[in-house]
């Protein structure tokens, strides 16, 4: 009988270790899923800053792409005035060497620089920047 408890002991005992190493390895596996949670929650933040930022680039981008064409457009338009006065003043003769055509009546601020054929164009007015969002 003594036998029997001292086996029942030593049977209780192993099996008291087992779920105390088992209790150990599962504390730190929690640790281990907190810490994971912690950086899973951090990469979703910066995710979506780092979305937010990639929207505002993509608009200033737009943006930039838009002026480009304006400006494209306008000194495509000076371009062409040139060369029309350039071959009107090429064409007459020099007795008849006509005046440069006159320019539509616009507002004074939409107005282009009035431009000589014996002399270059100048640059188009600037748009007044954009504020940039903070």
């Amino acid at each position: 009988s003594l036998q029997l408890m001292s086996d029942a002991k030593e049977s209780m005992q192993s099996e008291l270790r087992k779920y105390v190493m088992e209790n150990t390895e599962m504390k730190n596996k929690i640790k281990q899923f907190d810490l994971l949670k912690k950086k899973y929650h951090e990469l979703g933040y910066k995710h979506n800053v780092l979305l937010e930022m990639m929207g505002e680039k993509e608009e200033q981008n737009q943006e930039l792409r838009q002026d480009m064409r304006e400006a494209k457009a306008t000194y495509q338009e000076q371009i062409q005035t040139l060369t029309n006065q350039l071959k009107l003043a090429t064409s007459a003769t020099p007795q008849q060497q006509a005046p440069a055509p006159a320019a539509p009546a616009e507002s004074a601020e939409q107005a282009e620089p009035v431009v000589d054929a014996a002399n270059t164009a100048a640059p188009p007015q600037r748009k007044p920047q954009r504020k940039k969002a903070d």
